[in-house]
């Protein structure tokens, strides 16, 4: 599932998209409580293998469209028909996904849910480069001439510069 979607997976997606409640420095910011963390498990654990099953669901549609797409013929009805399915596949992901994000900010009080969202507005300043706001992962990959170095912790291949753009052909010997 991607992390620079909607709101409030945002908010509620810690970087191992785990149990966030079970982490000891958030959980003593937000006071959350070990009756509240009990509610969250049971609702993440009643959720949990309906994600895993759509998920698998989505891998699925979306592996059956590849030899499509890569065909050299490609059947435009049924490669678009494969189209429908994983975006259909996507959209029961995501639905699923949100009904236990709410299931979950319904354990947390008005306060807590505030402060969820401060905390995760001011992690997410950290990763701010200049004017252009948060970079995202193409950005820390290939970064474009004159932006400077790749960003700490970034991969190797993150520090090799694409290759030059408009660059004429060599003359003809």
């Amino acid at each position: 599932m991607g992390f620079g979607g909607p709101p409030m997976v945002r908010t509620f997606h810690d970087r191992q998209f785990g149990r966030w409640w079970n982490d000891p420095m958030l959980a003593q910011k937000l006071n959350i409580t070990a009756d509240q963390k009990q509610k969250m498990d049971g609702i993440y654990e009643q959720y949990r293998l309906r994600l895993i099953d759509l998920n698998a669901d989505l891998q699925k549609q979306q592996l059956l469209l590849q030899p499509m797409i890569s065909s050299d013929n490609p059947d435009q009805a049924k490669t678009l028909a494969q189209i429908d399915a994983v975006v259909n596949a996507r959209a029961a992901l995501e639905r699923e996904n949100a009904h236990m994000l709410f299931a979950i900010r319904e354990t947390l009080t008005p306060d807590q849910w505030q402060k969820l969202k401060t905390f995760h507005r001011m992690r997410g300043m950290g990763r701010r480069r200049g004017p252009q706001g948060p970079m995202n992962w193409r950005q820390r990959m290939h970064p474009r001439p004159g932006q400077g170095p790749a960003q700490p912790g970034a991969s190797p291949q993150s520090q090799i510069p694409p290759p030059p753009q408009n660059q004429a052909p060599p003359p003809p010997q």
